[in-house]
């Protein structure tokens, strides 16, 4: 289980990271934990990251990590 810290520490992680790399870092950690901020950092990450699209393809593959399986297959098809 995470604790409210886990989120914050990777809240702050996430949002102060100056490149691409300490960024998906940080999200894949939120997506591991299933923290709250998950899909706020998903949304974040695509919105900033729209353009490559190489990067978007890492961003593809961290939906698919999402638990449980049924909430990832629906976040993939959209």
């Amino acid at each position: 289980a995470h604790t409210g810290r886990h989120t914050e520490t990777v809240h702050k992680q996430y949002y102060e990271a100056d490149n691409m790399t300490d960024s998906m870092a940080a999200l894949v950690a939120a997506v591991d934990a299933s923290l709250p901020i998950r899909d706020e950092l998903l949304a974040h990450f695509e919105q900033r990251w729209s353009s490559d699209l190489l990067v978007l393809d890492k961003w593809f593959s961290l939906h698919a990590l999402i638990q449980p399986p049924a909430e990832a297959l629906s976040k993939v098809k959209n």
